[in-house]
């Protein structure tokens, strides 16, 4: 049974780094990558009672708005393994972090347990789920970010349409 033609990604339009994300309006927003040391404000001794997953390697990263009314926010991208690939997964704002269990809390009240977190730029499938996020609407368009209109997972590290 074929699933109709396989849909290629154009290697100009994957972002080579984080700050390729944000292409227009770079005035009014940045996205930073946040490390696990930069969640100490967040600190808290939660009890994990709603483990949405293990995530394998995360990702944070902050947006940076220039707007005096809005407050940076936080937020994850992660590796989940599946049985023949790798997908990815983001979170909704982090807004607690147990460094004893290496736990996440998100706003969305969803825990997750991280077995490491990239501490240097993302890969490509990371980079490719974070413009994503942003594809709905007016934000993606407004900011110039490539938009992808279909799911990625990574399988013997090939990035593939879902």
């Amino acid at each position: 049974m074929s699933t109709g033609p396989q849909k290629k990604i154009d290697s100009k339009d994957i972002p080579k780094c984080l700050d390729d994300i944000v292409r227009k309006n770079r005035h009014e927003l940045k996205i930073e990558h946040v490390t696990k040391e930069d969640l100490t404000p967040l600190h808290s001794s939660f009890q994990i009672t709603n483990l949405k997953g293990i995530l394998e390697k995360a990702f944070l990263y902050r947006l940076i708005s220039f707007e005096p009314s809005r407050s940076d926010a936080i937020f994850l991208v992660a590796y989940v393994n599946e049985a023949d690939h790798c997908r990815t997964l983001s979170t909704s704002k982090v807004v607690g972090f147990n460094p004893e269990s290496n736990a996440i809390l998100t706003r969305a009240g969803s825990q997750y347990v991280v077995n490491e977190f990239i501490t240097d730029e993302p890969d490509e499938l990371i980079l490719i789920h974070i413009c994503n996020t942003f594809s709905y609407g007016f934000v993606g368009d407004h900011f110039g970010i490539p938009s992808f209109p279909f799911r990625v997972r990574k399988r013997n590290n090939q990035i593939t349409p879902n």
